[in-house]
């Protein structure tokens, strides 16, 4: 009778010690959550001042991008704890609380024994489910914090902030497309901003190996309004009506992109190529325009470089025009590259096969055999 008086007691102390250190674990993550909570208003705010800086031209796009991605990977970490924390907790009442203690302190020793004399195994090590399964955010890779955050939208499609944290990580793994439909989500359940309208024409931007298409064009004209000073919606804007070959007008934004220009900013050298070729009487950039990685990068190429970067982007173009067909306007765009390059018979072979390609239409080859005469082409009746 003692033994077992001795051993209910002790089974007692064990339910205590299990449930005491529980409470306080509980009211700890309440606490936790609300340093959860401050956390991510930091990096919100470091997330909205860096992009503050960058629209002044104080940091690189691209210094401002791998940024930007550290910031945004600390808030993935932080939203994914903060989230099972949250779903841990609630619903959970003071009543129901003292009950399950209650029910536990009676429950816990009987089932126990129990259990231990049926299945115990002495030592054995503890494998936890929970614990497997639940490893922290900090320790996981970007790949499996993205898949995570991915399921969370899979079932919460409209949590614009895991949209907007998406996005900018989306174009960071080189997947434009995945992060133009997070920045057009984000934008539509939080409101438009600079960041996120800049952010979904560059991606647009991307997807289009650098044509500013009429989407992209939109989405950089909000981010002008948005924030009239910053660089980038300018510098696109620009490229934008040389694309479309409106010599007068882009001559005008180059200048005044120019003229507010900080030294040493990296996208000054190809403003001032761009202006050069307008002012010479070339359409240079109606060929493919550039990606924000070109802006950054061709500010420390060599003229030998920044032509075989311009070679390239057009041999792109001419091969998705030849494999996946395109609108008119990108095949008049490939046409004048080839003739600003100074290579006729490429030009002329391009005509060729948009005259092929439209060949239903009447409309379209008028324009094309319009244009082959502009340039010096021959054109065949």
């Amino acid at each position: 009778m003692i033994f077992w008086f001795v051993a209910s007691l002790l089974a007692v102390g064990a339910a205590l010690v299990i449930l005491i250190p529980a409470q306080r674990a509980r009211r700890a993550d309440f606490a936790a959550e609300d340093s959860l909570s401050a956390d991510m208003a930091v990096y919100k705010d470091q997330i909205d001042e860096l992009d503050r800086d960058l629209a002044r031209g104080l940091i690189e796009p691209e210094t401002a991008g791998e940024a930007r991605i550290e910031i945004a990977r600390r808030l993935l970490g932080v939203d994914e704890l903060l989230k099972s924390r949250s779903s841990a907790n609630k619903g959970m009442s003071r009543y129901a609380t003292a009950l399950i203690q209650g029910a536990a302190l009676l429950f816990i020793p009987v089932a126990s024994i129990v259990l231990y004399l049926f299945l115990g195994v002495p030592g054995a090590e503890d494998q936890p489910l929970q614990a497997r399964l639940n490893v922290p955010s900090q320790d996981q890779s970007l790949d499996v914090l993205i898949a995570r955050v991915e399921q969370h939208l899979a079932d919460n499609p409209n949590d614009g902030q895991g949209w907007d944290i998406l996005a900018p990580v989306y174009m960071r793994i080189a997947d434009p497309a995945r992060a133009a439909t997070a920045y057009a989500k984000a934008a539509s359940l939080l409101g438009s901003t600079y960041q996120r309208e800049i952010g979904y024409g560059e991606a647009l931007l991307a997807i289009d190996q650098g044509i500013v298409n009429d989407e992209a064009r939109a989405a950089f004209e909000r981010a002008n309004r948005l924030d009239p000073e910053a660089v980038k919606p300018r510098f696109y804007l620009a490229e934008a009506l040389t694309q479309e070959g409106r010599v007068e007008e882009a001559r005008t934004a180059w200048r005044r992109l120019l003229e507010d220009a900080q030294e040493g900013a990296g996208w000054v050298e190809v403003a001032r190529t761009r202006l050069a070729e307008l002012q010479g009487g070339e359409l240079a950039t109606d060929a493919p325009g550039p990606t924000a990685a070109d802006v950054s990068a061709a500010s420390n190429m060599t003229e030998a470089d920044r032509a075989a970067m311009i070679e390239g982007m057009v041999a792109g173009l001419s091969e998705r025009l030849t494999t996946e067909g395109g609108g008119l306007q990108e095949w008049t765009r490939l046409i004048r590259a080839y003739v600003v390059l100074k290579r006729p018979e490429d030009a002329q072979a391009a005509l060729e096969k948009a005259k092929n390609s439209f060949k239903d239409e009447s409309t379209a080859i008028a324009q094309l055999e319009a244009l082959g005469r502009e340039l010096g082409l021959s054109v065949s009746q």
